[in-house]
């Protein structure tokens, strides 16, 4: 089982949830975890959020990002747009490598209708190697639960897990953001403060 950690331009509808909307007219499942949100004056808000493939399709975390969570992945213009542009990176890495691990209760799923389950309802729809940055391919990496758990026994490491630390530009990311937020919310104090005292002189 593989976890990735990205960071979003916006809030997920739920703390945690279930994707499932199918691509090319495959099942696609992915699973998510809030982690952290934060205010943003360039994207409104920051998220920091676990995601865990069911499926290994093409662009799969991407595209359910940016089309039924509607949260796109810092720096992924194609899905996203030039709004979520941060220098040239895709803010998304995996986190985590569990071999042979059996998949938990509720992973399952028929492919069904496209849409996002948090706790037991539907709150939307959509319209449609380890420690390594996730790039333009990252769906490259996204294997069945089937694949990893022969992996592990094939290499004698089942029930082995191993994890990487996330790369400095994703703390740089968040600090300069929050920054830049302060900075904007103490302008904005600042004018009101102004066009208040400029009322009670008149």
């Amino acid at each position: 089982r593989k976890s990735y950690v990205a960071v979003l331009a916006g809030t997920p509808p739920c703390e945690s949830g279930v994707v499932r909307s199918p691509l090319e007219g495959k099942e696609c499942v992915t699973f998510y975890r809030l982690l952290a949100s934060q205010p943003s004056a360039q994207f409104g808000s920051l998220s920091t959020v676990e995601l865990r493939p069911h499926t290994g399709r093409t662009h799969q975390l991407r595209r359910h990002c940016a089309e039924v969570l509607r949260c796109p992945i810092v720096g992924d213009t194609t899905y996203g747009g030039e709004r979520v542009r941060a220098s040239q990176a895709l803010y998304l890495w995996a986190a985590r490598l569990e071999l042979g691990v059996a998949r938990e209760d509720g992973e399952g799923g028929d492919g069904g209708e496209g849409g996002v389950e948090g706790g037991d309802s539907e709150v939307g729809e959509g319209e449609s190697a380890l420690g390594a940055e996730a790039g333009s391919d990252a769906a490259a990496a996204e294997g069945t639960a089937e694949e990893e758990e022969a992996a592990g026994d094939e290499l004698g490491l089942a029930g082995r897990s191993f994890s990487a630390p996330p790369p400095e530009k994703f703390d740089k990311l968040l600090a300069r953001d929050r920054r830049a937020w302060q900075c904007a919310t103490a302008r904005a104090g600042g004018v009101a403060g102004r066009e208040l005292a400029a009322r009670r002189e008149s």
